[in-house]
């Protein structure tokens, strides 16, 4: 039987355009926290019950993980103009997220938006940027991000005589950048990460092949010269 090889995904133009503001952002979370003391959470399908007590529940998930289940995360579901999620930031220990209304009728993305927003409520108490990529960024490789990437969709309606294409997708990084974010993190971390579907699964495909390119990137990838800090010896080495 053959054996056939899974071609590489190829990003189209664009894709990691942000690419350089998402590895500073990295680089700053392993200089200001404990990186690794974040494990990544899973969190269990929602029982079905109201949209507000699940949001609720999540975001209380979502603050214990991080280390700061001393807060308490109210939500509420008002119209944003356009915005999916908004949280007022203050000194504590009670902070406000607004969702947006249309959660309330399909809330499949709510652990989605609530990770972005917890994450700015996280970086407020530990005086780090508020800028977007970087919490988007920091949700992603703190552990609490993969619905942010979950949560993109791309569905193809058929009619008789028409055919729509609709793209769903949560935050201010592309989907390929998002699962950039996640496979550093599961390469510098030696996880596992559960497969995605759909959209997400491709997307996750092409972080993953731009995550392992950086180890081809200088300094990796060229001969060196390594000095023994006891003896003193010199060794040439292979990145």
């Amino acid at each position: 039987m053959a054996l056939l090889r899974r071609p590489r995904p190829v990003a189209p133009p664009g894709t990691f355009d942000r690419i350089d503001d998402v590895r500073s952002a990295i680089r700053t979370l392993y200089t200001r926290l404990p990186v690794k003391a974040f494990g990544t959470l899973e969190l269990p399908p929602p029982p079905g019950r109201d949209p507000l007590v699940e949001a609720q529940h999540t975001a209380a998930a979502m603050t214990r993980h991080l280390g700061i289940g001393d807060t308490r995360v109210i939500v509420a579901f008002s119209p944003l103009g356009g915005h999916v999620g908004e949280v007022e930031l203050g000194p504590g220990p009670e902070y406000f997220v607004t969702l947006s209304p249309h959660y309330q009728d399909d809330p499949r993305d709510i652990p989605a938006v609530l990770a972005h927003e917890v994450m700015h409520i996280f970086l407020h108490r530990h005086g780090l940027s508020q800028a977007e990529i970087f919490v988007d960024t920091a949700t992603l490789y703190l552990g609490i991000g993969r619905p942010m990437l979950a949560a993109y969709r791309v569905d193809v309606l058929q009619g008789r005589y028409t055919r729509r294409r609709t793209t769903s997708r949560v935050g201010y990084l592309s989907p390929p950048e998002m699962g950039y974010v996640l496979a550093k993190r599961a390469l510098a971390f030696g996880e596992e990460v559960r497969p995605f579907t759909g959209a997400a699964d491709g997307a996750y495909r092409l972080g993953h092949e731009r995550a392992l390119s950086d180890y081809a990137r200088l300094p990796l990838g060229r001969r060196v010269t390594a000095r023994c800090p006891t003896c003193s010896s010199l060794f040439r080495c292979q990145t």
